[in-house]
């Protein structure tokens, strides 16, 4: 279904991140192919049979509704307290035409309350699939902007992405307001956003 995909990501790009940096065996729902998109697809049925095995785990992925062009962004607040890998994935659900994602005022929240942009971090990996990560504007090179909100800070991407830091467990909580790129039609594209952490 439409919200496998995502959650596919979501659980095979962070655990294989960790496995491959940790030199252990690769998840059990991990197919390798020839490419990074075939091998997405190729490990989804996998995956989607042991997310039901597994629904209740308390460190199943935030999964956003799908977000589409000209729509309001989404206000997403996320507990990372303990976390030492951080994963903001983008997922697409129909193809990946238009798929212009903007991370609006992405930040990282301490416990003192101290705001870190995470546009001021620098990532461990980047995957995208088109175009570059962009700082504080879009994927396309435009204002970072969804709907009729501005944001001065976030990351500019495209799906299928996985933006991967290493936060060493410094943080409580992220927020963020993402969405569709405002230069993006009534209705084009098709994203869910992720925040996610490695599965071990």
């Amino acid at each position: 279904t439409m919200r496998r995909i995502p959650m596919f990501m979501a659980a095979v790009l962070a655990a294989l991140s960790t496995c491959c940096a940790a030199g252990t065996a690769d998840p059990a729902y991990y197919i390798k192919r020839d490419t990074w998109h075939e091998t997405m697809r190729a490990s989804h049925e996998a995956l989607a049979n042991w997310l039901k095995e597994h629904d209740g785990a308390a460190d199943k992925p935030y999964v956003s509704p799908v977000m589409r062009g000209t729509q309001p962004p989404v206000d997403i607040k996320v507990s990372v307290a303990g976390w030492n890998d951080l994963f903001l994935i983008v997922g697409d659900v129909d193809t990946y035409n238009n798929d212009v994602a903007n991370w609006g005022d992405a930040r990282l929240i301490a416990a003192d309350g101290k705001v870190t942009y995470v546009n001021t971090l620098k990532p461990a990996s980047v995957k995208q699939g088109w175009g570059h990560l962009a700082l504080n504007k879009s994927a396309v090179g435009g204002a970072l902007q969804v709907g009729s909100r501005k944001f001065a800070h976030g990351l500019g991407t495209h799906a299928i992405s996985e933006i991967h830091f290493v936060i060493g467990g410094k943080y409580q909580s992220i927020e963020a307001c993402a969405g569709v790129d405002v230069s993006r039609g009534k209705g084009d594209g098709s994203v869910q956003f992720i925040v996610s952490r490695p599965r071990v």
